[in-house]
This record gives structure tokens, sequence and C-alpha cells, in this order.
């Protein structure tokens, strides 16, 4: 039952993935232009979700997912527009957010 329950949370989060990832650009222009907007906070709502998805079922999944790396940059992030810096906010999501995605989407590719 928790592997069936598992298994439908990872395919909601494959299919999020891709959503975030379609709205990145969107989103890293607004912050460059330094304009701070709903699809900021939907993405950062987006990322928390995966990650706590992931975490979740840990028990019957093993994904490499560098946990503490994506808390840190979520973290970054949250800092960052908290300081009205949108820019740093829009190069950590170009930069280092985007790869995180990729390389999540990847691994869950063969679950």
């Amino acid at each position: 039952m928790q592997k069936h329950i598992n298994d439908k949370i990872l395919k909601e989060i494959k299919q999020y993935l891709i959503k975030l990832n379609e709205n990145l650009k969107i989103v890293v222009f607004e912050l460059h232009q330094n304009m701070f907007t709903q699809n900021t906070i939907d993405l950062l709502e987006g990322l928390v979700y995966c990650l706590k998805g992931i975490e979740f079922t840990k028990a019957t999944h093993n994904i490499d997912i560098e946990e503490d790396f994506f808390k840190e940059k979520i973290q970054e992030i949250k800092q960052a527009i908290q300081d009205k810096e949108y820019n740093m906010a829009g190069d950590i999501i170009e930069y280092e957010v985007s790869e995180l995605i990729l390389r999540l989407s990847e691994n869950l590719k063969n679950v």
C-alpha cells in the first residue's frame, strides 16, 4: 500500500517538475526586471512540494536528490527576496535551481 501511494506521489512530482521547468524562464525574467510576482511564490512552493514529496517516498524509493543543497538554495532564494535582491534570486534560480530540477528529473526517469 505504501509503495502504491509513493508511486503516485512520484508520478505527480514528475509532472510538476515539467511545469516548474517551463516556468523557470518566466520567473527569472521577472526577477531580473525587479518584479516579485505570484509566479515566484508558486515556484518556491513547487520546489518545497517536490522536496517534501521525495523525502516522504524515501521508505520505498532511493532517489538521489542532494537534499541539503536543495534546501539551501530554497533558503538563499527566500533570503534574497526578503532582502529585495531580486537579481540574485533570479541568478540562483537560473544557474543552480534549474540544474537541480534537471538532475532530479533525470533521477526520477527510472522510478
